[in-house]
């Protein structure tokens, strides 16, 4: 029979009779294959664009469907519901003028703010929020000032609606780009928590399906990749605190010489002449939110970040200690430099932070992209992400596998509530004494046990130990008629990772097999294990097991089957 044969041609959509026919087997075998390749359990999972649903903010999911729709409609029903209550308020059907009304009306004022919030959050792309202003203006704004332009007159109410646009628009971008970020960035968390979580199976699919669309894409039609990957922004993070170290201190060399050429006396410092002075300082502070803004979003990164705008706020203060006009010591002296230094470098980190997270978003998303898109860079860097966590360094260890002789038989022939409580204990016994030898315990069965060392001196020690020590067992602990009996094998080889992780690796097997080829109550060894072993405490035992030679452990041997 060719059930495998079979298999195939009916995912390629042969009939079941033809598939018998070609195959040789009967129609109900077929039935049966169909039935199995239509099981759930069989499909093969898709595991690479995975986005987790626990998101805190997952009730707007729905409203994420059609964002704009969803933006427009909010700030359309409180501009709507504002309306409302000015008329109320004009015809005296309601107190307006009570606290209780005022709480009323701010909080419809501010509803839109706090819904676009949360569904910027759960969408977590920076780059919405200023769409997402567009239907702010025109759903709040527009139909809330449509009564103030008929009063004030078309031209008048429309300059004075854009200038309030204008005003509100920096409002609405500083509350809603760090929703938007700190989303992004709680989704971009959940993701990487449940890769983490991915047993070594799910990575194992993973990796298959990542490698049949990298076998199957072609030449990129398209290239996916960010602006914040080009030459410039790579340059600045190649060099970034130093960057950060010269812009802050030309940052703070302008504010020194456009002092000393505005305002030689240091007026300004005292709550005096403004002016020019002013004008210029302004602008340099914006500059220095700008280039703070520049050096983030290069860094992508938020602790980077951080650590960029503290060294640039520092390095902007290094020109004031010349002591030249009102510079010098006494620049640093005031409460109120203090106060401002602080509130500044508050305010370089919130910038910072923020731009560093929409970049680090919009990189995710891209890379995401790529992947969907099938674009060979991007898979062949995934994969080889995913291969390098599969294949963690090589290490040495030696594993221990037991077995008690004849279990099924002791269990049959004994009451089963003292078998299964015996056989705990047993079980208790092998954990107690290889732990004594830094032994690790990976798994389990009715009648033995796979355990693994650091060094093969450990387990020939914690074997010896074993079979020492179930003598004891039987005589004090064991409630069964029939003593237990067991033998040991161990083998070093290398593995990959744990033994938990890779549990069918070749180490395993061959002691498992050197157990079985070993007499009840002895420890057997390859010939990889005796290596740092003193020649004294073993003697060859003639036989091949997997190709390694054989070594048993003499003067140990306990009852006899």
């Amino acid at each position: 029979m060719d059930s495998s044969r079979a298999a195939e041609l009916l995912k390629h959509g042969l009939p079941n009779h033809e598939v018998a026919r070609q195959c040789e087997l009967t129609p109900t075998f077929v039935t049966l294959v169909q039935s199995a390749l239509d099981d759930p359990a069989f499909d093969q999972r898709s595991l690479a664009g995975q986005s987790p649903d626990d998101h805190p903010f997952r009730l707007m999911r729905k409203f994420a469907v059609k964002p704009g729709y969803a933006l427009f409609f909010s700030s359309f029903v409180a501009a709507l519901l504002l309306l409302g209550l000015n008329l109320l308020r004009d015809h005296k059907v309601l107190p307006l003028q009570s606290a209780f009304m005022a709480v009323v009306v701010t909080l419809i004022a501010i509803s839109p703010f706090i819904f676009h919030g949360l569904l910027y959050a759960h969408l977590g792309e920076v780059k919405r929020v200023w769409r997402g202003y567009i239907w702010y203006f025109l759903g709040f704004l527009v139909v809330g000032s449509m009564r103030d332009i008929l009063d004030d007159g078309l031209l008048q109410g429309t300059l004075q609606l854009l200038l309030m646009g204008v005003i509100l628009a920096f409002v609405y971008a500083a509350v809603m780009v760090p929703a938007a970020a700190l989303g992004g960035y709680h989704r971009m968390r959940l993701q990487a928590q449940r890769r983490s979580r991915f047993s070594r199976q799910q990575m194992l699919e993973q990796l298959f399906e990542l490698r049949s669309r990298r076998f199957s894409a072609g030449p990129s039609q398209v290239i996916i990749k960010s602006w914040f990957q080009n030459r410039f922004f790579q340059g600045l993070d190649r060099k970034l605190f130093r960057n950060a170290l010269i812009s802050g201190f030309v940052a703070g060399l302008l504010t020194v010489l456009s002092t000393l050429l505005l305002d030689p006396k240091g007026s300004s410092f005292d709550g005096g002449n403004f002016g020019w002075i002013t004008a210029a300082q302004v602008t340099i502070m914006l500059g220095s939110f700008f280039m703070i803004i520049v050096l983030a979003m290069a860094s992508a990164h938020p602790i980077r970040a951080v650590v960029t705008s503290v060294i640039f706020a520092l390095a902007s203060q290094i020109a004031a200690l010349v002591p030249v006009g009102p510079f010098g010591p006494k620049y640093f002296q005031p409460v109120n430099f203090w106060a401002g230094a602080i509130l500044g470098l508050i305010l370089y980190n919130a910038l910072a932070i923020g731009a560093s997270l929409a970049v680090m978003i919009h990189l995710n998303q891209k890379r995401q992209d790529a992947l969907l898109a099938n674009q060979p860079e991007a898979l062949d860097h995934e994969i080889s992400q995913l291969e390098a966590v599969l294949s963690p360094p090589m290490r040495r260890i030696c594993v221990m596998d037991v077995d008690a002789y004849q279990s099924s038989r002791m269990k049959q022939s004994n009451d089963p509530f003292e078998s299964e409580w015996s056989f705990r204990e047993y079980q208790a016994l092998i954990t107690r004494v290889t732990g004594r030898h830094l032994g690790v315990v990976h798994s389990t069965a009715g009648d033995g046990a796979i355990v693994g060392f650091p060094s093969s001196a450990e387990a020939l020690e914690a074997a010896i130990a074993l079979q020492a020590e179930i003598a004891v067992f039987n005589a004090k602990v064991n409630r069964l008629n029939v003593p237990f009996r067991i033998r040991i094998g161990l083998h070093t080889g290398q593995v990959q990772g744990t033994l938990d992780e890779i549990q069918f690796t070749e180490v395993i097997d061959v002691a498992a097999h050197v157990q079985k080829a070993v007499p009840v109550g002895t420890i057997g060894m390859t010939s990889n294990t005796i290596l740092n072993l003193d020649p004294s405490r073993y003697s060859p035992y003639h036989t091949k097991v997997d190709g390694y030679e054989v070594f048993i452990v003499d003067g140990i041997r306990g009852p006899q089957p």
